[in-house]
């Protein structure tokens, strides 16, 4: 019944982070973000990030990679937790306890290799 009770969860999630995204969409509040966002697997990883703070990295991305490689990688996933982030106050979700230290974490790491944006 617990295994249940914890896929109702995870599914509730699933759903309440989709329907954020395609009413986002909709609306046209991601009309100026990368067309990658609003479909595919930049909309998966932000799917993920809003439903419970899943990040496209793995826990050790940066080693073996050369500078632009994890300034690449570091980019994307700086947008995608940007964007979360910003649909998680607009919808009034609760934002995950590590996230602005996971997301300062990565912008660091992401300036250190060269990375001229600001995030």
């Amino acid at each position: 019944m617990e295994g249940l009770r914890s896929e109702q969860k995870a599914r509730a999630g699933f759903y309440t982070a989709t329907n954020i995204i395609n009413e986002s969409i909709k609306s046209g509040l991601l009309v100026d973000v990368d067309e990658s966002f609003r479909t595919g697997q930049g909309k998966a990883d932000l799917v993920n990030y809003v439903m419970d703070g899943t990040i496209p990295l793995s826990k050790d991305w940066d080693k073996g990679l050369s500078s632009s490689q994890i300034v690449s990688k570091a980019q994307y996933t700086l947008q995608v937790m940007f964007l979360g982030i910003q649909l998680e106050i607009r919808n009034q979700v609760t934002i995950k306890p590590d996230a602005v230290k996971e997301y300062n974490k990565i912008r660091d790491i992401y300036k250190k290799n060269g990375g001229e944006l600001e995030y």
